[in-house]
């Protein structure tokens, strides 16, 4: 199924829904360590393993972008930092594609099969490599550019540590210790506070300081599981401060009623969120 489809409720009055979904695609290739790129209402995921689709969530009625040029499974994707004009950047054994997305849409409409420019070919066997850098013992599941410094990557492993590289030398500037005992699979560095999160397939969440001398401390580790009971149990008999146009949270006890099997909770995708957006005015203050 590959067309936009509505809520779950047809009318207004029922929002009660926590998670609703929006949009179903079905991919013949499993794609698990490859993350949702998002930027405001765009997202962008590889289907059937080097076919990039692009889709609205602000308009679902747009037509679905779907951008062919890879050979080899898409491995990452990533959205530009400029609005205008849009870009995506994907990733592949055998290519780094980035596309303009108005231009893509405008080939569309004008029957045309849309182009992205190849940026780089064969990583790691041509010229076109600027540098590798090397030094985690598994694969590569996240890395950021350090918005402020521009030399600074920072990346993250299933060998379950991070590393912060200087790419313009090539060099490892620090390594964490292992983590936790689940790989690492996602990342993000906020150029605000200048603080990285990455979280893993056990639903642990670390934050650590990337601010100079604070030499990468951790500030603060966080247990989805933990946080999840707390925050019901907290909000059980509660109905003020919830979502806009959310009846009611479920409740700790309704949980247990479950399924009693061990669900797992994942991080695959790190994002800010502005939650002035999301809650009632006296609750975002």
């Amino acid at each position: 199924m590959e067309e936009p489809r509505g809520d779950f409720c047809a009318d207004e009055g029922c929002a009660g829904d926590v998670v609703v979904e929006k949009y179903l695609a079905e991919s013949k290739v499993s794609a698990s360590h490859v993350q949702l790129a998002c930027r405001g209402p765009h997202c962008a995921f590889p289907v059937d393993g080097n076919e990039l689709r692009v889709w609205n969530a602000e308009d679902p009625s747009c037509q679905l972008l779907i951008l062919r040029g890879h050979h080899q499974p898409i491995t990452a994707v990533a959205f530009g930092n400029t609005v205008d004009p849009l870009l995506i950047c994907s990733a592949s054994e055998d290519y780094v594609i980035k596309w303009s997305l108005e231009e893509c849409r405008e080939k569309v409409l004008q029957g045309s099969p849309p182009r992205g420019i190849i940026v780089g070919a064969l990583l790691g066997k041509s010229q076109s490599t600027l540098t590798e850098l090397e030094g985690h013992q598994g694969p590569v599941t996240a890395a950021e550019f350090c918005s402020w410094q521009a030399h600074v990557i920072i990346s993250v492993s299933e060998d379950r540590s991070f590393k912060v590289w200087d790419h313009r030398l090539g060099s490892l500037m620090y390594s964490s210790s292992v983590l936790a005992a689940s790989p690492l699979l996602s990342l993000f560095v906020d150029g605000r506070s200048q603080q990285l999160v990455t979280g893993c397939a056990a639903g642990q969440l670390w934050i650590f300081s990337v601010v100079e001398g604070h030499h990468y401390r951790c500030v603060t580790h966080v247990d989805l599981r933990k946080q999840g009971e707390s925050f019901f149990t907290r909000r059980a008999g509660s109905h003020r401060c919830r979502p806009l146009g959310e009846s009611q949270l479920p409740s700790a006890s309704d949980l247990d009623h479950g399924d009693s099997s061990e669900v797992a909770l994942p991080v695959l995708g790190l994002a800010p969120c502005d939650l002035s957006l999301a809650l009632h005015p006296e609750c975002a203050s």
